[in-house]
């Protein structure tokens, strides 16, 4: 089964290595072969990634994205593993994170820092009061 994908006017996507842009309408796509697709608005720039759950999101898309994630996997451990010490209310959010990881399901690694993300804007505010 073809996954489809609607993309809005102007809307950017990831499809493997290739980066696709929409014109001025409204396209609907069918990728029809297992492929790393990311969607414009879930991409993460590197100047966005201002919090350590935000590098960690960082840090998963670019192993969802490349073809060897190795090297983010150890820049990974590196913001987690402090994070985990410090801020014992992310733990368990961050080792479901590991926990895909580890199959590995990087989207669904994604789809979990996009939780981690929304869980720290929460303890951020909540400090801030």
């Amino acid at each position: 089964m073809a996954l489809q994908i609607d993309l809005r006017p102007h809307e950017r996507l990831i499809v493997g290595n290739t980066i696709v842009h929409n014109g001025k309408r409204e396209t609907t796509l069918f990728i029809e072969t297992q492929e790393r697709v990311m969607r414009g608005r879930d991409i993460m720039q590197e100047d966005e990634a201002n919090t350590p759950c935000k590098r960690l999101y960082l840090c998963v898309q670019m192993m969802y994205l490349s073809t060897d994630p190795a090297p983010y996997e150890d820049v990974f451990r590196e913001i987690a593993t402090p994070l985990m010490r410090d801020v014992p209310d992310l733990r368990r959010q961050i080792l479901d994170i590991i926990d895909e990881l580890s199959v590995p399901d990087h989207y669904r690694a994604l789809r979990a820092c996009r939780d981690l993300i929304k869980a720290e804007a929460a303890l951020l505010q909540k400090a801030d009061t």
